[in-house]
């Protein structure tokens, strides 16, 4: 089964130094910023892909992690799929066409939102 998958993960050691020096885990307000980034990217690959069947479209989903020091949220397209061509094993060949038919083109423009997620709460 081929999936496509966009991850963006984050070191927030220089958070986490700044916190440790003041005391306290990253604040509620640090993972939240970088978890409605996620949803906002997510919405927007939604927009993007091509629907005919809808199998691709349903098929997505997003996740995100904290381990203690690195965020990670990641996006990705192709296997299960409510959809009526489930599993959906063509994700990556439909990428692959470049363009209009490439979801994840605009996701590097989300970069600066999740470091401005992480700086703005930086303590100075």
């Amino acid at each position: 089964m081929k999936t496509v998958r966009y991850t963006s993960g984050y070191s927030l050691k220089e958070l986490i130094h700044e916190i440790d020096r003041i005391g306290g885990p990253p604040s509620w307000e640090v993972i939240t910023g970088l978890e409605g980034v996620l949803a906002s990217a997510f919405g927007e690959t939604q927009v993007l892909v091509h629907v005919i069947t809808g199998s691709l479209k349903l098929s997505a989903w997003r996740n995100s992690d904290f381990d203690g020091d690195v965020w990670t949220g990641t996006i990705e397209y192709g296997g299960p799929s409510a959809g009526p061509n489930n599993p959906v094993d063509y994700a990556l060949y439909e990428m692959a066409r470049g363009g209009e038919h490439d979801w994840f083109r605009t996701l590097p423009a989300f970069d600066p939102l999740f470091e401005n997620a992480i700086n703005k709460h930086l303590v100075g």
